[in-house]
């Protein structure tokens, strides 16, 4: 897949989770850590991915890893 964001990745994967909620939501925590490298989000991005209703906060532990390792 060729993207010019890590944020489309994140939307496809919200999109694919929305289509069928009951069967892939459960997934969705391994999915996005394999899908999505967050290391490559602007901190605005990062913002709103960790601020989406899937996630939800759950990525705030990272944030200070991912703007450490951000080029």
């Amino acid at each position: 897949m060729q993207v010019s964001s890590e944020l489309e990745v994140f939307a496809a994967l919200v999109a694919w989770v929305e289509r069928d909620p009951e069967r892939r939501l459960r997934g969705f925590a391994r999915r996005l850590a394999a899908a999505v490298r967050l290391s490559l989000l602007s901190l605005q991005d990062f913002e709103f991915v960790d601020s989406h209703p899937l996630v939800s906060g759950r990525l705030g532990a990272s944030c200070a890893w991912c703007l450490k390792f951000r080029s």
